[in-house]
């Protein structure tokens, strides 16, 4: 994005924000990344074992023990860090200013809709005879309340107090075995997961699921930034929570005291995003689920106890013992308290009994219906030990860092830099503005949170740099950086800058700027998943967007009186979607320069990209699980099985790497089930 930086005038207004406001160091816009490493994380007095603490995070990221339902981070984050599957894969969408599903998926045949296969004909999703407002994302948990096995319910009757937060479930917790965790799940008319409310479908996310690798580059995480850089050891929501909740925090051991302490643990972003989605019902949890529930079940148990992992795992492998020493053995040689007692500082985990927090913060003794420090503080652990893992994810050996581009690809970045606009917005080492800058006393540093650009119709706004409205759908359907978090503070940076000094903002339908690494492996794109090709994504641009109004406007403006979604004027619009005109020689050199931008090792889930083995859903048979049991609704799983690679990755297992088509269909699709086929039965039934 070509902008210009906040002008001195209203430095008075922006305290806090430092160097923000001034303008950076010209740089070459697009370079390689070398051995340029993020910004360090405020680890301490937190980790003791950085190794210890990211092979914590390895094992908690692709563990299918974590979620309600057997689903892991990593089923959604299996390959080049993104989704490729194709079966269940669709969120019907939904509008503001009440986030609830439209209870309609748009086809333009008979493929779409819950527990469909996309086909190539579903994409784009903008097309000239029809809009669809669904998404392309992953699929997740089948929701349903959560209730704890671990209570029984004369208990919590007795007492008042339920631990899954869920005083209705009462009633129906007696009659649940007391299992490690349990949900009750009832079919819902209306519902786009519960067709005909007797069956119930895995729901899906509402936004497509960008790749977890270099994301330690990142500022904030997130298509809308909503997790912060500071982590607060609870939720995304940084400070904002603090603020809000004085039972937000860690419990600490002070000598023979255990006490609440609010924490901010800066350049953690990725803590803030690793926290999220364990407990999202959309993702990895039954409604109601709190993360003591999540260690409560998880401290005693075998890390990846149900899956496979390498010999030489490149994590694992470094401590002897804990990877197994030949392969298909599940598991590894220890516990989850002993890689937490490995990794932490033990004023986090050693104090005895258990405790409840009050909603003032105070900390009670409570044999019953409390929680041990350690399974309090487990989303400490979880958030910082998927970080520390998550930043062993460096992809910088590709042929453009290696300077071997080919005469196509050569053109193409020439494209990609000048007449493509493209380095306006993805700039830098990563190719995304919302990324960490180059700067002279530190080879990373914090690129300025906000910035002013001139908009589309030739008036300035202030915006939240890295995130951009280009215009793929109207923003009545989605606000971006521009809604808000849970306590009603909006997620823009740059907002409260512009109501405190009567400006103009740009953030409604704004949303992060991709990392365009490994591009070419992670299809589909943009926030809603509607384009499945890198062809498709630049015959979006070339056309300047998704304009289907009257005259320069677009779909995606609003009010800039007061910022409210749905009008359609030229508003809010990034004035670098532009048409571009481009030739067929120079569309296809910038494809191949995208191309250039993939390292081999994510291709083939080698060097550090390698992983346990991984049971992934990919949608349904179109029969209940338990045919026999009449209060499961809940349909049968197609489970296929990514391998256990180690450090020569899938080669190393005699399998193929994925292909570097930028291409969700044909040669992905192939060799992805060459890789994890899929159960006989279902191959050979005719697809839905």
């Amino acid at each position: 994005m070509k902008s210009i930086h906040l002008s001195m005038l209203i430095a008075g207004l922006t305290v806090g924000l430092g160097a923000g406001t001034t303008t950076a160091q010209e740089a070459p816009p697009v370079f390689p990344l070398g051995n340029i490493q993020p910004l360090e994380p405020a680890i301490q007095p937190y980790i003791s074992n950085r190794t210890a603490a990211a092979q914590l995070g390895k094992a908690l990221f692709w563990d299918i023990q974590a979620g309600s339902d057997g689903q892991a981070c990593a089923s959604c984050h299996f390959h080049a860090g993104a989704d490729i599957r194709l079966r269940n894969q669709v969120n019907p969408g939904f509008e503001l200013p009440s986030p609830t599903f439209d209870q309609a998926f748009v086809a333009s045949n008979e493929t779409t809709g819950p527990n469909k296969k996309q086909e190539v004909g579903e994409f784009p999703f903008m097309q000239d005879t029809q809009e669809k407002d669904d998404r392309m994302s992953s699929q997740g948990t089948f929701a349903g309340l959560f209730v704890s096995g671990t209570q029984t319910a004369n208990v919590a009757a007795a007492t008042g107090v339920f631990r899954g937060r869920n005083p209705q479930n009462l009633a129906v917790a007696a009659a649940l075995p007391g299992t490690p965790e349990a949900c009750v799940r009832t079919p819902q008319e209306g519902n786009p997961f519960h067709p005909g409310a007797t069956i119930m479908f895995r729901k899906v996310e509402p936004r497509q699921t960008p790749s977890v690798i270099n994301s330690a580059f990142n500022i904030r995480q997130f298509w809308d930034g909503r997790a912060r850089s500071a982590f607060n050891a609870v939720d995304p929501f940084g400070a904002e929570t603090n603020a809000a909740r004085a039972d937000a925090g860690v419990l600490v051991k002070q000598g023979r005291n255990v006490v609440l302490q609010q924490v901010a643990i800066a350049n953690s972003s990725l803590a803030s995003q690793a926290v999220g989605p364990p407990l999202s019902d959309f993702e990895m949890s039954c409604t109601g689920r709190i993360f003591a529930d999540i260690g409560r079940r998880l401290i005693s148990k075998t890390p990846l106890a149900e899956q496979e992992v390498h010999p030489t795992d490149s994590l694992f492998a470094k401590t002897r013992g804990l990877a197994p020493r030949t392969p298909g053995v599940k598991g590894l040689s220890t516990t989850y308290e002993a890689l937490i007692k490995k990794a932490f500082n033990g004023n986090y985990y050693s104090a005895k009994g258990k405790y409840r927090i009050e909603p003032n913060g105070s900390v009670v003794s409570d044999e019953i219906n409390g929680y041990t420090q350690m399974e309090h503080n487990f989303s400490l652990f979880w958030g910082l030990a998927i970080m520390e893992y998550e930043r062993t994810l460096i992809s910088n050996d590709t042929p453009f860092d290696r300077g071997q581009l080919s005469p196509e690809a050569q053109l193409g970045l020439d494209v990609f830099i000048n007449k493509g606009l493209c380095a306006d917005c993805h700039s830098g080492p990563l190719l995304s503005n919302a990324t960490s800058a180059p700067g002279d006393a530190n080879p990373l540093i914090p690129a300025p949170p906000i910035e002013s650009m001139t908009m589309g119709d030739g008036n300035n706004a202030i915006y939240d740099v890295g995130f951009y409205n280009i215009g793929v759908r109207p923003t009545v359907e989605d606000r971006g950086v521009g809604g808000n978090d849970p306590f009603g503070n909006t997620l823009s940076l740059s907002r409260p800058v512009a109501q405190r000094g009567n400006l103009r903002d740009a953030v409604e339908g704004a949303f992060k700027v991709p990392i365009l690494r490994n591009v070419a492996l992670t299809p589909p794109y943009m926030h809603n998943g509607g384009l499945s090709s890198l062809e498709q994504v630049v015959e979006f641009y070339d056309r300047g967007g998704r304009r289907n109004v009257v005259g320069n406007c677009d779909t995606t403006g609003t009010d800039p009186a007061n910022g409210t979604p749905g009008t359609k004027e030229c508003s809010n619009f990034d004035p670098s979607i532009s048409p571009l005109g481009f030739t067929p020689a120079e569309e296809a050199g910038l494809i191949a320069f995208l191309k250039s931008l993939t390292d081999d090792r994510v291709a083939c889930h080698s060097g550090v990209f390698d992983h346990p083995s991984l049971p992934l859903t990919d949608g349904h048979e179109e029969v209940r699980a338990n045919p026999t049991d009449p209060n499961d609704f809940t349909a049968k799983d197609i489970v296929r099985v990514f391998p256990a690679t180690g450090a020569a990755g899938l080669p190393g297992i005699g399998k193929p790497c994925l292909p570097n088509s930028g291409d969700l269909f044909g040669a992905m699709q192939t060799v992805f089930e060459l890789i994890a086929p899929t159960p006989a039965n279902v191959a050979a039934a005719p697809q839905p």
